[in-house]
């Protein structure tokens, strides 16, 4: 694909040597694996995959860009509606705020539960935030779009810098330009 020659075949073979690898280890397959092969079948249909360097007048089929603004939004709205459902406190404005708790875990997270347990009105807030932004992410489909993408990048770069979990948000945050 880097190289420009046979981008529609390389994104194909490249595709199901990235599933076969997932079907090795399905533990190790995860839900953003999946998100970023789907977005590569759909670069490779939609015209988009031929040589880099070539100056030339490049036109994307409309569909593919659409499909990719209906994908994003059944991820985000999927994601938002599965916090409420699973841990109704998310919304709650007591008890420990579930992005703390999710930001200091130790296995996955950064920061530090004890120097944070003082701030838990910020973790809240951003549970809010986290729960509104997902919840909203239908305005993908309208004019508003540009705008709820600054703040849907935002919140991934946020999740990159204080977790570690691996290729999320960078495979999240391609879907955006």
């Amino acid at each position: 694909v880097i190289a420009g020659y046979g981008t529609r075949l390389a994104i194909l073979v490249g595709v199901l040597a990235y599933s076969q690898l997932g079907h090795l280890f399905p533990p190790g397959d995860r839900a953003v694996d999946r998100v970023i092969r789907t977005g590569l079948l759909i670069v490779m249909c939609s015209g988009a995959a031929g040589p880099w360097w070539k100056s030339r007048e490049t036109t994307i089929r409309g569909w593919s860009i659409d499909l990719v603004r209906y994908f994003l939004v059944m991820i985000y709205l999927s994601a938002g509606l599965s916090k409420l459902i699973q841990q109704p406190g998310w919304l709650s404005l007591t008890g420990e705020p579930p992005l703390l708790r999710i930001l200091a875990d130790p296995l996955s997270a950064n920061l530090d539960p004890v120097f944070w347990h003082d701030w838990t009105w910020l973790f809240r807030l951003g549970s809010w935030g986290t729960i509104a932004l997902e919840l909203s992410a239908i305005l993908l489909l309208t004019r508003w779009c540009r705008h709820w993408a600054i703040f849907g990048a935002l919140m991934h770069v946020g999740i990159f810098v204080t977790m570690g979990l691996g290729m999320f948000s960078l495979g999240m945050l391609s879907f955006y330009p």
